[in-house]
């Protein structure tokens, strides 16, 4: 009976941390939006694809930072040794297609309101991947 209901505790702890990566992941991204909309305005950095290009290189360039420093953060790594160029025939339309919603959705900042530009990003991903 003990066992039950410690798992259970277990249980609620599990929940209860996911809940708030949640809660926090949602908070940064609404505040990243509305960063973006502000700096999106016509008095201030209305270049979508330049922020897109920054973007784009930016994370391109901590990623490959991040797997130099530490590789075993990339387990996946080791089963494509070789395997470069057919890797590339995968990657390179996925990129090109995020790359575009990376263009389209910084241009909607000048458009949209703050409410639908956070549902459009949270649903960015699979779009891209569903395509």
């Amino acid at each position: 009976m003990s066992e039950g209901i410690a798992s259970s505790k277990y249980d609620m702890a599990t929940i209860a941390w996911k809940l708030g990566v949640c809660i926090v992941y949602i908070g940064i991204s609404t505040t990243l939006i509305r960063f973006n909309k502000h700096l999106m305005t016509k008095d201030v950095f209305p270049f979508s694809l330049a922020l897109s290009t920054i973007h784009m290189i930016v994370s391109t360039t901590l990623c490959w930072l991040l797997y130099m420093v530490k590789p075993s953060m990339f387990p996946a790594m080791r089963t494509v040794e070789g395997k470069k160029l057919d890797m590339a025939k995968w990657f390179v339309p996925i990129g090109l297609c995020f790359a575009v919603m990376l263009y389209g959705s910084n241009q909607a900042y000048m458009y949209c309101s703050v409410a639908m530009l956070q549902f459009m990003k949270e649903a960015n991903v699979m779009i891209v991947f569903l395509i």
